[in-house]
């Protein structure tokens, strides 16, 4: 059964001794034929990761968490979950390749490492929003909050991030679609 249901029915007691017992959760679900991940929903995601008992997980526990995550569980905020988990959820493209999650990752990693690199890649798109709940593919409400030289800079940092995203012709199209998204959010009506 996953995480999702235990958080429901037995939030006290059956879903925190999973997370306690991580190792043998994780083996039961990968032996259970009815169960397809762990985890399918984005608040248990964040739940799972803000509990105390998270903070005691080796990070192969932690990665091997997240690797049975379904992709339904994707994070519209990445400050959501504990900073100490960002590049493990990076690594699972766990999370929308926001301006926002983008701008918190850097300041949080220092640079576009070859994990958020991977995930822009695969992506293919930075998407502008500060509600937190923008679609993967679209300029949604509060994009104007987003100022053209904070993206801009976004921009730049990603042109320049030739390690983490050795195809040029990505680079720009990220960054090119990025100025482009925010040109058109500031439009005058």
């Amino acid at each position: 059964m996953d995480l999702d249901r235990l958080l429901e029915a037995a939030p006290d007691t059956v879903y925190p001794y999973c997370l306690r017992n991580l190792d043998e959760y994780l083996a039961a679900v990968s032996d259970d034929d009815a169960t397809d991940a762990a985890i399918t929903r984005e608040d248990t995601l964040v739940d799972a990761l803000t509990t105390d008992v998270a903070a005691e997980w080796s990070p192969m526990q932690q990665t091997a968490l997240l690797g049975a995550a379904a992709a339904t569980a994707i994070l519209s905020d990445l400050e959501s979950a504990p900073p100490a988990t960002w590049e493990s959820l990076a690594d699972a493209h766990l999370f929308h390749a926001t301006a926002a999650n983008v701008e918190a990752y850097v300041d949080q990693v220092g640079s576009i490492d070859t994990k958020l690199g991977e995930l822009l890649t695969v992506a293919g798109a930075i998407t502008i929003d500060t509600s937190g709940s923008e679609s993967a593919h679209g300029v949604e409400e509060g994009a104007e909050a987003r100022t053209p030289s904070r993206v801009d800079t976004l921009a730049v940092t990603v042109l320049n991030a030739s390690a983490a995203i050795p195809s040029t012709e990505m680079r720009v199209q990220l960054a090119g679609l990025l100025h482009e998204r925010v040109t058109v959010s500031v439009r005058p009506p």
